[in-house]
């Protein structure tokens, strides 16, 4: 309710399985689905989208008349920065179903992320707003995909931004500006050990 107040869109959790939208002449599908709800039982009248490939299948099925086809996963090991078997099968399976844009989140930490011509993966954007101060979950990346639609279909390009997050005021920090914002000496020491720990984590895989 809170979101269609201010303008936007949802999906995942509306009775709509596919959110279609238009930009700059490319048409876009959007879809979400998660593993569970963490043992939380839902209200009546409450929807949420839960993984499962047949019907995530139908759903993309339905979307093949767009351009570009994004599934947003809540998936994954908590507190892991590493993609687990599980991830890795249902990203490849989303693909050859005909997704072409994967975006994950739900382990708090950061994971990496893949890019060709032809699909982007990223398995995990950590957190965004972050209460949680443990070494990898004090942060996360913005993910910008850029699409360009041409004779044979769409291709990709990913670019990352790593951000910190400053407690006191959850102050949302990218790199580029972190010596800049007046942090104290153990904030910028946990800053920059999450920047490190983030550029390890994309070096190997990029």
């Amino acid at each position: 309710e809170l979101l269609r107040n201010r303008g936007l869109a949802a999906v995942g959790t509306t009775p709509q399985s596919v959110l279609r939208f238009e930009k700059k002449g490319v048409k876009f599908a959007i879809m979400a689905y998660t593993y569970g709800t963490n043992g939380i039982p839902l209200p009546d009248g409450v929807s949420v989208h839960k993984i499962d490939t047949l019907q995530m299948k139908r759903n993309l099925q339905s979307a093949a008349d767009v351009d570009c086809r994004i599934v947003f996963l809540h998936w994954g090991t908590e507190y892991s920065h590493r993609p687990n078997r599980q991830q890795r099968e249902l990203a490849d399976f989303l693909h050859r179903a005909g997704c072409q844009v994967v975006i994950g989140s739900h382990p708090h930490t950061v994971q990496r992320a893949e890019c060709s011509k032809n699909a982007v993966t990223v398995y995990s954007l950590g957190n965004f707003i972050s209460n949680q101060r443990m070494r990898y979950s004090d942060g996360g990346v913005m993910a910008k995909v850029t699409v360009e639609k041409g004779a044979d279909g769409c291709q990709f390009w990913l670019d990352i931004l790593p951000v910190w997050v400053r407690k006191r005021d959850y102050a949302v920090i990218p790199q580029s500006v972190v010596g800049k914002v007046g942090l104290t000496a153990d904030e910028r020491a946990a800053a920059d050990l999450f920047f490190e720990d983030t550029r390890k984590i994309f070096t190997s895989n990029f």
